[in-house]
């Protein structure tokens, strides 16, 4: 349908914003989030990973905190202990 098309667009269009936001963001310090020997982590886990980085010095807005935290989830689901 028409609507799960735009809908389905609109997410695609949000992960690539969330993706440039890592990029600038993340991928400085950070290899890739894509490593098979590392264990799966919950949503709730990227929650606590992002705030330790704020920590650190991230300087994201909230808004940027929650796509990250949504574009790490997504791109480990899967590979996670418990849904998140």
């Amino acid at each position: 349908s028409v609507v799960a098309a735009e809908k389905a667009k609109s997410k695609r269009m949000d992960h690539m914003k969330a993706f440039q936001v890592y990029q600038q963001k993340c991928l400085g310090c950070h290899d890739s989030v894509a490593n098979p020997e590392l264990p799966g982590r919950t949503r709730d886990d990227w929650h606590l990973v992002v705030n330790v980085m704020h920590g650190y010095g991230l300087g994201l807005s909230t808004e940027d905190s929650e796509m990250i935290i949504d574009l790490l989830y997504q791109l480990r689901k899967g590979l996670e202990r418990e849904a998140g």
